[in-house]
């Protein structure tokens, strides 16, 4: 899994690569041992309004994310991350988490497991 420039992404220089799911907008996470993939309820992705992400995820234990904003502060989740069974048929474990960025830019997304790591470039309008 390569990071690539998507247009859409022009903030995010590389941004994750967004596709669909059955119709729904999925974006494809870059991971060092796991896969990460992520249904989102909008695309574009807009400043001020949650964010649902439904994320499957390779790896074991327990699921730790954080985001940071285009300066590198942090920023909590709206809800999450909630471990459960969710109807999307990508390998690994299922999550579902809600961001709410507070203003445009390129935020990053980072999700941890034991051993394992993947990430979310996101371009915010």
């Amino acid at each position: 899994m390569g990071m690539v420039t998507v247009k859409s992404h022009r903030q995010c220089k590389p941004g994750s690569a967004v596709g669909s799911w059955h119709g729904r907008p999925e974006i494809e996470g870059t991971g060092r041992n796991a896969t990460l993939w992520a249904l989102t309820d909008q695309m574009p992705l807009r400043a001020g309004r949650d964010v649902r992400f439904t994320i499957r995820m390779t790896g074991q234990g327990g699921l730790w994310v954080r985001a940071k904003d285009p300066g590198g502060s942090p920023l909590a989740p709206v809800s999450g991350p909630t471990p459960g069974n969710v109807a999307y048929t990508r390998p690994g474990d299922g999550w579902t988490v809600v961001y709410r960025f507070p203003f445009a830019g390129c935020w990053h997304i980072k999700f941890h497991r034991s051993l394992s790591a993947a990430s979310l470039w996101l371009s915010v309008r």
